[in-house]
């Protein structure tokens, strides 16, 4: 239909254990807006917390190019701060690249309204984007994707399935 916007979107459960943490997740990218029933889900002890994990991308008409909006919550529905992302779900070797490289602080980490569901979700700033994927001078579509999350998921927790990187 004329004028209906989309987004994929990945979902993630990570059960959160101390000292180290244990997920179970998808490998696949899907074109959906429902929210998973975490209610179901029970932690593997006393001592562990789940955590659900949205990540959604979604074109920018203003930048030309997609952005990745994430959001994390625990089973409870309360929503994990940003200083609660860094501690459980982004990358420990990503959080400090995230304050002081010069090359992803064009990433910047925000909080916006998401484009189509209008709710709070954190994003990767898109400003440089373009400049930085025009670099690549990557051609076809698939690749393109797969290289821009290539770079911009690891730091957020967000990891592709390395089949889609292999040749047919």
């Amino acid at each position: 239909s004329q004028g209906k916007q989309v987004y994929l979107t990945k979902k993630q459960t990570v059960v959160c254990q101390t000292p180290s943490r244990r997920a179970e997740y998808s490998d696949d990218f899907e074109i959906c807006d429902d929210v998973p029933d975490i209610a179901e889900l029970e932690p593997a002890s006393p001592n562990a917390d789940i955590i659900c994990t949205e990540y959604h991308i979604v074109y920018s008409t203003t930048y030309c190019v997609p952005v990745l909006y994430f959001n994390a919550y625990f089973s409870d529905g309360s929503f994990l701060s940003r200083n609660d992302l860094e501690q459980l779900v982004f990358s420990k070797i990503h959080v400090e690249a995230l304050r002081t490289n010069s090359l992803i602080q064009q990433g910047a980490i925000s909080q916006h309204d998401h484009p189509i569901l209008g709710q709070p979700f954190f994003y990767v700033h898109p400003c440089d984007t373009s400049a930085l994927m025009a670099q690549l001078q990557i051609e076809d579509e698939l690749s393109y994707i797969i290289s821009w999350l290539s770079f911009f998921g690891p730091p957020v927790g967000l990891y592709i399935d390395p089949i889609y990187v292999q040749k047919n």
